[in-house]
């Protein structure tokens, strides 16, 4: 399950005490009744007490082996 949003997500994003990591951000049209409009669905994993530069050197591994790191949620559902 992936999650969707309007907004572009960028790929790191840091908010806080908390790290949001996002990859395979796919851009979709969808249309309604009314209009066309664009959303993106991607992965997504959540991190509370990390740094940015542990991130950054384990960005692969986090998806890969997300247990091994502070993670709480992935694609939206909390971890714990």
């Amino acid at each position: 399950m992936k999650v969707n949003s309007t907004i572009k997500p960028t790929a790191i994003q840091k908010n806080g005490e908390y790290i949001w990591l996002r990859k395979n951000i796919e851009e979709k049209q969808v249309q309604d009744e009314e209009r066309t409009y664009t959303i993106f669905e991607y992965d997504e994993i959540v991190l509370k007490n990390t740094t940015l530069q542990e991130v950054e050197n384990n960005f692969e591994d986090i998806f890969n082996n997300p247990q091994n790191y502070n993670v709480i949620q992935i694609n939206g559902r909390y971890t714990s």
